[in-house]
């Protein structure tokens, strides 16, 4: 399947004050709400950010002929959000101090909406509170075999990895984790599990950075991109 998407990604932590009251002025009336309901600053500074990143993104695949804050979002099937009326696929993520905007470049690319992008950091899900829920036995005995000191990053690996192929397809609500599994080194969705996903229908890509780790999951044959930063 043909197409090109690109995962822009922004450390928030040492984003000035300034520059989020700049980016919540892109967003909508509905975003600036939710935003305004988070009880911790960081919270919504990460929430505001991500969003203002998604319509950056947006305006820069659309060659700048939409403004960011004119961007209308909606509720597609199965509640995955699209762009009304049309426009290119997209999805977003965001974590403590990080966050990530994955966009196609455009309608009709034959992506679809079958984009997923997803980030974590360390620290937010412990392999021993939450492995034996959203991973699959095989997965369990990977990590169990893995020397301490690299067991958190490794749990992080998989669940960013399932996390993104969830949110891609739109079941991130519906599926049990551990109905499928994934392999690493290198990543791709292993055959065999209860969730009828295709293993030759997906490709997957990492990033890690300083503030956490991110993961694609995008249709098989589309190019991927990773950006740092604000879209130019």
């Amino acid at each position: 399947m043909a197409g090109s998407v690109t995962v822009w990604l922004l450390a928030t932590a040492a984003v000035p004050a300034a520059e989020v009251v700049r980016a919540a002025g892109v967003l909508d009336a509905g975003e600036r709400a939710r935003a305004d309901a988070f009880r911790r600053a960081g919270d919504a500074r990460d929430y505001i950010l991500a969003h203002a990143l998604l319509r950056r993104a947006l305006s820069a695949v659309a060659g700048g002929r939409m403004a960011p804050a004119r961007w209308r979002l909606a509720a597609g099937p199965g509640g995955k959000p699209v762009v009304a009326g049309g426009g290119p696929a997209f999805n977003l993520s965001h974590a403590a101090g990080l966050v990530a905007a994955a966009v196609g470049e455009g309608p009709g690319d034959g992506i679809g909406n079958l984009i997923g992008v997803d980030v974590e950091t360390p620290g937010a899900h412990r392999p021993e509170d939450l492995g034996a829920a959203v991973l699959t036995a095989a997965e369990q005995a990977d990590l169990a075999a893995c020397p301490a000191a690299g067991r958190g990053h490794r749990f992080l690996r998989y669940w960013t990895l399932k996390e993104a192929l969830m949110k891609a397809t739109g079941d991130a609500l519906r599926i049990d984790p551990a109905s499928f599994g994934m392999r690493l080194d290198p990543v791709g969705l292993r055959p065999g599990g209860s969730w009828p996903a295709d293993p030759a229908a997906w490709a997957f890509a990492e990033r890690a950075l300083p503030e956490g780790l991110a993961a694609a999951a995008v249709p098989a044959g589309c190019t991927l991109h990773w950006r740092l930063g604000w879209p130019g």
